[in-house]
Formats: structure tokens, sequence, C-alpha cells
């Protein structure tokens, strides 16, 4: 898909940005429950 100079850099740009802050969104729950987990836990898996 060649559109040329149809959509500016900017598009890409805030495409990319969404992209990285829906990442993030998703992984944070992720890291805080890791980081949280009792160290029992932790040994046990």
């Amino acid at each position: 898909m060649d559109v040329g100079k149809a959509v500016p850099l900017y598009y890409d740009v805030v495409s990319v940005v969404a992209w990285i802050a829906l990442l993030t969104a998703l992984s944070i729950p992720l890291i805080l429950r890791i980081k949280y987990r009792p160290a029992e836990e932790l040994r046990e898996l």
C-alpha cells in the first residue's frame, strides 16, 4: 500500500505511540502481580 505523501509522518508517530501506550497498559498488571507476589510463591514456581 503506497500512499506516498497522502498520509503524513504524523500518523505513523501517533500509531506507534498508541501501540506503546496500549502494550504498557496491558503489561502493568502483570508486572505488579510479579513484583508484589510473596517470595514463597516464587520459590514454588
